[in-house]
């Protein structure tokens, strides 16, 4: 064969030399969008256009008056350059409705494709559930990626698309490890994935016919003229067209068999006319066993395609309603031959009875409109066993009106019983569960444990959104849902009132999940009004006790003006004749009294049980009040407080005692930091700083705490906060503090950051949101 061509093409090349110049007719240029997908069409190393397509055109165009031009790009490019009338026609484009709006496509198909998986070896993918959320490559516009990703959302999968230019940045994608998968059309697998170490994967999809494509009412005496020749080709098994499907459909790389020009002149040079017709002779036969060759490696890998796949592939001739083809893993499918599957008849035999009716009329009535469907039902198998198949079918239309029907069973029993374990485990499981509606909070379905609890029927329940069961601020509620579905947040505290109109403290867990193609919430809620009432009593006994600890400071402050007292009136009883003398020592006495009374009054409120009081206060009095509480503790040691209050501090909606009880404990854990500390190369110090900054749009007042003492290791960092951890023998610490402080900086909706080094230091840092006196924030 290669023989032959290099007479055939030096022959050409002495016409050309000699024909005149003055003979040639000037030609128009038909410009031909090229994009890479071996072995229908590409480009060669040497730029020049190869495949299927290109040697099609070229012996369509070889006698017209237009001179064919390759312009190579992706496969996005050709598109583009299509609707954009930079080219005239593009090869290789499946037909859907979307894009009739757009091109005309010829009649007559060129090639049968589908979609296949492809991806590392090792990666243990065997069914397209293994890619959720996995990152898949496709190509732009590609429809095998548009058909995989409209396949994976019939499963309910959400694989993350990554969008590639070219089948060949899939495959590259897949190699370097930026995908987990990729989709390419299966002829393209075959010859590439080898060069790339990728194996295929059983899933394949949406076998698809191909056509050559014109924009929208241009160039259609293109398209006639293809489908001319494709139709008189089709007609002989020997003609030109079936002789290019054999060469590059059966998997030999045709650069291989590229010759040089000057080859072709040395050869004609060298070997003479005389052996033209031994070389045509050899050739000829060469190409019969070539042929032949190729044939059985095609059939042996379409063998080997079929009977891997789990999905059974059929084909259906309307005109006889009889199956042209079934896959041999039909008898795994459905315990029987395909000599037993022999038409319709046959297969509705198979279905459920209670599926028969209407599977046959929702299959008949999409057929008749044209239109490609997919559906699930039930199945009996030999053995009596019932299956859930999807049937996934696409129509072939002819000149009046569908005349084949080729489509997939696909087993889904596995997926079918997983989802009715799911209902059982939620129905009777004792916890109680919501799902929600993702945007709107809606109740979509509720357990029993949920039903019994807030006391409503079921019926009476799933009439409810959760902003009805819900007794906390709306605001927050709307804030939750969608922390929740963009999965920033899953834990929340909130209070929800019940059939009865007891209102509940309870814990959400909740995350997003998707349903039936349905955006949903997963709420698992467990009551802990009875906790939080424990937690109440030991943040009032933490209180108390803490309120101990500073009362030997406060009893020592109160001691000195009392003493001051005593004398002064020792003083006064000397001083009866003179009265400068004795306003003086009056005042002196007053000024004392008052700052017993201060501290008096100062402790009496912090001892008061105001956990509840919210008032529109000033936060720098509070602050300096809860220090001249706790710095009475400390100031007879050697620690150095150092404070810095912002003056810009505005007026916030507070609990004044919550403020005051961060204050104190975190002081006083700083206090217990240094005092462990045993040397310090710098003088011990306590550092309170308050000021005003902005976050994520907010205003907000950040009050932090530092200390130069032991610090803390990452574990103890993590479990700070926990309730009734502690690093303090049981004698000396609740567990409680940074707890108790972590509770009521989250009423307040605000943050808390910890920083600690062992051995070095620990920085607390609190976020509290500038509210206004209704309690609202208030934007920076």
């Amino acid at each position: 064969m290669n023989y032959c061509k290099c007479f055939l093409m030096s022959l050409t090349t002495l016409l050309l030399f000699f024909i005149s110049p003055a003979a040639a007719v000037e030609s128009r240029e038909l410009r031909v969008g090229v994009f890479p997908m071996h072995p229908l069409n590409f480009v060669d190393q040497e730029g020049n256009a190869q495949g299927l397509n290109p040697d099609l055109l070229r012996a369509i165009f070889d006698d017209e008056s237009r001179q064919l031009v390759f312009v190579p790009g992706s496969w996005g490019e050709c598109y583009d350059r299509l609707l954009a009338a930079e080219i005239d026609l593009m090869t290789t484009v499946a037909y859907s409705p979307e894009r009739a709006k757009i091109f005309d496509f010829n009649s007559e198909a060129v090639a049968d494709i589908w979609g296949r998986v492809y991806t590392r070896a090792g990666t243990n993918i065997t069914n397209i559930l293994d890619l959720a959320k996995q990152p898949v490559a496709v190509a732009r516009k590609d429809i095998n990626g548009q058909n995989f990703i409209k396949t994976a959302r019939k499963f309910e999968v959400t694989p993350r698309i990554i969008e590639v230019e070219t089948h060949y940045d899939i495959f590259s994608a897949i190699q370097r490890g930026e995908a987990m998968a990729g989709v390419v059309p299966q002829h393209f697998g075959f010859r590439e994935a080898d060069k790339y170490g990728l194996v295929p994967t059983t899933i394949e999809f949406e076998p698809f016919s191909i056509y050559f494509a014109v924009r929208k009412g241009s160039n259609t005496e293109l398209i006639a003229l293809i489908d001319e020749h494709l139709k008189e080709w089709k007609q002989s098994t020997n003609s030109f067209y079936y002789q290019k499907i054999d060469y590059w459909m059966a998997g030999r790389d045709p650069d291989q068999t590229s010759i040089p020009k000057w080859a072709y002149i040395l050869l004609l040079v060298v070997i003479g006319g005389a052996l033209t017709l031994f070389i045509l002779n050899l050739g000829l036969k060469r190409q019969v066993s070539l042929r032949t060759r190729e044939l059985a490696n095609r059939e042996a890998l379409f063998r080997r395609l079929s009977e891997s796949t789990k999905a059974v592939p059929w084909e259906l001739d309307l005109a006889t309603n009889r199956f042209s083809y079934i896959g041999p893993r039909i008898n795994d499918l459905f315990g029987v031959s395909r000599e037993e599957l022999p038409d319709m008849t046959s297969w509705t035999r198979l279905i459920h009875p209670e599926d028969r009716q209407w599977v046959f009329n929702f299959c008949m009535t999409e057929t008749a409109g044209g239109h490609d469907h997919d559906f699930i039902y039930r199945a009996i198998h030999r053995d009596g066993r019932q299956l859930w198949i999807h049937d996934i079918v696409t129509i072939d239309m002819g000149p009046n009106g569908p005349e084949k029907l080729y489509g997939y069973f696909v087993d889904i029993t596995e997926i079918k019983e997983s989802e009715e374990r799911f209902q059982k485990m939620f129905r009777e499981h004792n916890a109680i569960m919501l799902l929600l509606e993702a945007e709107s909070g809606e109740v979509v379905d509720a357990n029993d444990a949920a039903c019994t609890y807030y006391g409503y029927d079921r019926k009476e329940i799933l009439r409810l959104s959760i902003n009805q069961l819900n007794a906390s601020d709306n605001l927050d509620l709307m804030e939750n849902i969608q922390a929740a579905r963009e999965r920033r947040k899953n834990y929340f505290e909130v209070r929800h009132t019940l059939a009865s109109g007891e209102v509940r403290d309870v814990e959400s867990y909740t995350y997003p999940i998707t349903i039936g193609g349905r955006q949903t919430l997963f709420a698992i809620i467990h009551d802990i009004t009875e906790r939080k009432k424990l937690f109440e009593e030991s943040r009032r006994n933490a209180q108390l006790a803490a309120l101990g600890t500073i009362a030997a400071g406060v009893a020592h402050e109160i001691n000195n003006p009392i003493q001051g007292i005593v004398n002064y009136s020792e003083i006064l009883k000397t001083s009866t004749e003179n009265p400068e003398r004795i306003v003086d020592i009056a005042e002196r006495i007053l000024k004392e009294g008052n700052r017993i009374a201060s501290i008096t009054r100062e402790l009496l409120d912090y001892a008061r049980d105001n956990r509840n009081q919210v008032a529109f206060v000033n936060v720098t009095d509070l602050i300096n009040s809860a220090l001249s509480l706790i710095t009475t503790k400390i100031r007879r040691s050697d620690i150095e407080i150092v404070t810095e209050l912002g003056e810009e501090i505005p007026q916030m909606t507070v609990n004044p005692q919550g403020i005051q009880q961060i204050v104190i404990n975190l002081v006083d854990n700083a206090y217990d930091a240094l005092r462990c500390k045993e040397s310090l190369t710098s003088p011990k110090m306590i550092k309170i700083d308050a000021r005003m900054v902005e976050r994520q749009g907010k205003s907000g007042l950040c009050l932090e705490v530092q200390d130069n003492g032991i610090g803390m290791t990452e574990e103890v960092r993590k479990k700070a906060t926990e309730v009734f951890f502690s690093t303090k023998p049981s004698t000396e610490g609740t567990g409680l503090g940074l707890a108790i402080v972590s509770e009521i900086v989250a009423k307040h909706h605000g943050e808390l950051d910890i920083d600690s080094c062992e051995g070095e230091y620990t920085k607390v840092r609190i976020f509290l949101p500038v509210t206004n006196p209704t309690g609202n924030p208030v934007s920076a």
